[in-house]
């Protein structure tokens, strides 16, 4: 351990540069287990691309089933695309590169934010994320599984349960946040209300608390304790 302030502060920086330089000879990207370590440090924010369409009256989501390290507590589960923001990126970056690595380079025709929510202990970790919905001008394509899921269809997914049916559980509330916003609300037996804005429930007791952010007052700040 470094004896004073000033051996601790040559060490950070000392570390930041390895990592650059790690980062810079894998093409500009962390391996997984390595990434997953750094944004344990401290909070992050993610701009989240929910992409959708209507046809006929019905709306529907573009979910992909997430593939990642098998050490990732959301691996297997369905999901909408994001990233962590990066310095530089002033969240107008993390969106083209959501469109160019996670959906096939396609080509972006609506976007508009929708709301921000703060899921309350995270199995994975601290992250704000804004929620971009967005349509697109030719049909999405990923590496990972993916498909269109209904409105309907997307609402009856369960949070945290792995397979065809399971949902990462923020991102549940954050499609309900979208179906809001474009007036078609649609009702959610795994949602409730809570002090924090939501409540999001799943198999085996699991409950987790979602902070929306834009439903914060004065009652909330003084009275909620997560």
């Amino acid at each position: 351990m470094p004896a004073d302030e000033e051996s601790a502060l040559a060490t950070c920086e000392a570390a930041l540069q390895w990592l650059r330089r790690y980062r810079e000879t894998r093409g500009g990207v962390f391996p997984e287990r390595i990434f997953n370590a750094l944004i344990r440090l401290r909070p992050s924010c993610s701009p989240e691309v929910i992409v959708h369409k209507v046809a006929g009256d019905e709306v529907f989501f573009w979910l992909t089933l997430r593939a990642v390290d098998e050490a990732d507590p959301f691996n297997g589960m369905w999901h909408y695309a994001g990233t962590v923001d990066r310095c530089g990126d002033y969240l107008v970056g993390g969106i083209r590169r959501v469109l160019d690595r996670e959906l096939g380079g396609s080509k972006l025709q609506t976007c508009r934010h929708v709301a921000s929510i703060y899921p309350v202990r995270s199995r994975r970790s601290d992250i704000l994320s804004l929620l971009f919905l967005c349509t697109l001008s030719e049909e999405p394509v990923s590496a990972e599984q993916g498909r269109w899921f209904s409105a309907a269809e997307a609402m009856r997914l369960v949070p945290l349960r792995k397979g065809h049916d399971g949902i990462i559980p923020s991102h549940l509330v954050g499609l309900s946040l979208c179906l809001r916003a474009i007036g078609r609300p649609h009702d959610c037996a795994s949602i409730e209300p809570s002090p924090a804005g939501a409540r999001v429930k799943g198999d085996d007791g699991f409950c987790q608390e979602i902070v929306l952010v834009d439903a914060i007052d004065a009652d909330l700040v003084r009275t909620w304790a997560p």
